[in-house]
Order: C-alpha cells, then sequence, then structure tokens
C-alpha cells in the first residue's frame, strides 16, 4: 500500500480535476504513481470511483446514502 502522504497527494489532484471538469475545462491530466491519466467529461464516473477508493484507503468518510422519509 501507498503511503498516506502519497494517497492524500493523488486524492487532492484528483478532486481539483473533478471540479475543473465540472466547471467545463475540457481534459485535464493527472500524474500519480509515474503515470499520466487524461480525463474528460464522459469520465466522471471513473474519476469519483478512484475518488472513493482513495478516500476509503485513508479512512475518510465517504458520502451516505440519502435517508428515507416514511410516513
Amino acid at each position: 500500500m501507498a503511503d498516506t502522504a502519497a494517497l492524500q497527494a493523488e486524492l487532492e489532484e484528483l478532486k481539483e480535476a473533478r471540479h475543473k471538469l465540472l466547471l467545463g475545462k475540457g481534459v485535464q491530466e493527472v500524474r500519480y504513481s509515474g503515470r499520466t491519466v487524461a480525463m474528460k467529461p464522459a469520465d466522471m464516473g471513473l474519476l469519483n470511483a478512484r475518488i472513493r477508493e482513495l478516500e476509503t484507503q485513508l479512512g475518510k468518510p465517504g458520502r451516505r446514502a440519502p435517508i428515507g422519509v416514511s410516513l
């Protein structure tokens, strides 16, 4: 397993790339572990999945399912 600092750095880069994609800034490149990955809006699902994976590895709470309301 990679060290915490490397995982945190990758997580921050991925979040920044996601933010730029959401703002419509086109293709974003993310570099980690000696690799370069170009992300485009169609890759948002993959980007979100990797962010959730890293958050899990870092022990950060993820998004919770919505609480249902029953009457």
